[in-house]
């Protein structure tokens, strides 16, 4: 902020009566130190002080924003209750009033005055608090202090934010300004799954990639039986069981593999990944490239309305960043001191514009009675409470979900049919797993453990036929591409399983190299010759853009369509009094038609 702006700001937000009693409590101290640039003397009376203009005030208060040095010796001259307000109102937004009078048993708000009108003014507050303006509630209708009339006063000391943010770099920083690692947690859950999820992402992507997860057709919006049947399939362990929260994990599965390369662009080719890779994979796009992740609209399912204002910003780049700078060691982050880091360091995770969303989207929440009521969005008061600190808490859940973080949260109660928004008010605290650290390049490797099954493919040598021994999602899921399910543990192959659901000659090589990948090698003979077979007699028809006609059954036209020699050159015969005709010749054959008398209706 440059000196005029600045200006601007203190001389809309103090009046000139507040500067002159901010010069009668703090000016002339620091004039008489000479820790300000001024012309004016320490020690005006009432009439030099009328004489005074505000713009000589609002240069030594602009002084005392702007400048570190005096900021920090002005700062160690206040007193202890002074400083806690200032702290507060300069990193929490706003200093509770009733909090600091009993900590210090002083008297900050006035309350044996009478005020009308405004919420927000100077005047109710005593001297050394006049830095700041009373914002919220009071009562001052001949309210004595200490009376049975006295009232709970819910007032705060406010700043705007813009001197909020001129403070913070000359001001002590708070606690939670860094992350503090902590060695234990107490929480009811600890989910610590990353290995098994890097273990079974190749199973969640191929189930994915097979087709077996259903959309609307008009929306293209993923419906609750598919995401339950993908469940139950792949046995995943959900977070919670109490409805309506109980796919979180399965829906970050969806959302995160929905939108890998090799699942949206089929046409390519892709080398084969292990699973720990398949998953880094997915996550690297996430963290480069949210501008398609439909991830805080999914976990955000509360807020209702348009969505098509969305906030310009990269919320898995800014994820990424902030991963960075969690311990390595297995500690614990909770999330208060989280929260607290992002607000305090201004790192926003807003997906929705703040103004747009406070016109467009609402939330539909239930009662205690069980009846539906809808909320706007305001953007002071509720954002922050209902998008931004759910989404960053939500997120942290996403990437529970997989693998990067464990987490440790508090089982979910609620009261029968009127559940909360969102679950993710249980999250207690985080912590960077090592995948998680292979994911974002902190480590070069990571592997993932080996499973003690002993699941075997065996092809056999005379047939197409398969055996699976052992029971293993994933080999089930690849053999179920390619052939035919005979049994629980033979399959039957054929041209027809094998070639069934693709499109193009990339998509049957993909069967192939998926298969040949958890087959023993080297095959069977057999097995090569059917391979090779499939691939090398690829398109024995060429399509032809003919149209086919039938005539009537007419001995002269017949005859005619016989012997013309135009049409004997450019019409092909066919079985039943049909013929095939050029679709670039037709205007042209029925033009010739026309001639011999054969009129032809458009």
């Amino acid at each position: 902020m440059n000196i005029s702006g600045a200006n601007y700001l203190l001389d809309k937000f103090y009046p000139k009566t507040v500067l002159v009693e901010l010069y009668q409590e703090y000016f002339h101290t620091w004039i008489e130190k000479g820790w300000v640039s001024t012309s004016l003397s320490p020690k005006l009376d009432r009439q030099g002080l009328i004489k005074v203009t505000k713009l000589q005030f609002i240069d030594i208060l602009r002084q005392f924003y702007m400048q570190s040095d005096l900021c920090k010796k002005a700062y160690a001259l206040f007193s202890p209750a002074v400083q806690k307000a200032l702290f507060q109102a300069a990193w929490y937004q706003n200093a509770e009033i009733t909090a600091i009078e009993k900590e210090f048993q002083i008297q900050i708000a006035q309350r044996d005055r009478q005020y009308h009108g405004k919420s927000s003014e100077f005047g109710v507050l005593e001297k050394p608090f006049r830095l700041f303006q009373y914002k919220g509630n009071y009562y001052g209708y001949g309210w004595q202090y200490g009376t049975q009339q006295e009232k709970a006063m819910t007032g705060s000391l406010y700043l705007p934010v813009e001197l909020r943010e001129l403070l913070q770099n000359n001001l002590p920083k708070p606690l939670n300004y860094e992350l503090h690692p902590v060695k234990t947690i107490e929480a009811a859950h600890i989910h610590t799954s990353s290995d098994e999820i890097a273990s079974l992402a190749e199973l969640y992507y191929t189930y994915i990639a097979e087709g077996n997860v259903k959309r609307t057709p008009k929306t293209g919006a993923i419906p609750a039986s598919s995401v339950k049947t993908m469940q139950q399939y792949c046995e995943i362990n959900e977070f919670f069981s109490a409805k309506p929260f109980d796919y979180i994990k399965t829906a970050a599965m969806l959302i995160l593999f929905s939108f890998c390369d090799p699942i949206r662009q089929p046409q390519k080719t892709y080398t084969y990944k292990t699973s720990p890779e398949v998953l880094k994979q997915a996550l690297t796009d996430f963290f480069t490239n949210t501008a398609r992740y439909t991830l805080p609209r999914s976990l955000l399912s509360y807020i209702k309305g348009q969505f098509m204002y969305v906030e310009e910003n990269n919320i898995g780049g800014i994820l990424k960043t902030v991963l960075m700078k969690f311990p390595k060691d297995g500690t614990w982050i909770t999330i208060e001191n989280l929260l607290d880091y992002l607000i305090f360091r201004k790192i926003t995770f807003n997906f929705f514009v703040p103004w747009q969303a406070e016109r467009y989207l609402y939330i539909a929440d239930i009662t205690k009675n069980g009846y539906q009521q809808t909320k706007h969005l305001d953007r002071d008061n509720d954002y922050q409470t209902y998008v931004t600190t759910p989404l960053i808490k939500a997120l942290m859940f996403f990437l529970a979900a997989v693998g990067v973080v464990d987490i440790a949260y508090d089982t979910l109660d609620f009261p029968e049919k009127t559940p909360p928004l969102h679950p993710f008010d249980t999250l207690k605290a985080i912590r960077l797993t090592a995948f998680g650290q292979y994911v974002l390049g902190i480590k070069s490797t990571f592997t993932a453990p080996k499973s003690t099954e002993n699941n075997t493919i065996i092809a056999d040598e005379h047939t197409l036929s398969v055996t699976l021994t052992g029971t293993n999602k994933l080999l089930e899921l690849t053999l179920g591409r390619i052939g035919i399910r005979m049994t629980d543990t033979r399959y039957q192959v054929s041209f027809e399983s094998l070639f069934k659901g693709c499109h193009t000659i990339t998509e049957v090589k993909r069967k192939i190299a998926t298969f040949k990948n958890k087959a023993p090698s080297p095959l069977p003979k057999n097995w090569e010759t059917f391979f090779y077979e499939a691939l090398s007699q690829k398109n024995p028809l060429t399509e032809e853009e003919y149209v086919v006609l039938k005539i009537k059954n007419d001995r002269k036209l017949i005859n005619f369509i016989a012997t013309d020699p135009y049409l004997k050159a450019n019409v092909i015969k066919a079985e039943g009094y049909r013929i095939l005709v050029s679709k670039y010749e037709l205007a042209t054959v029925k033009s010739h038609l026309s001639k011999a008398g054969y009129f032809s209706e458009e």
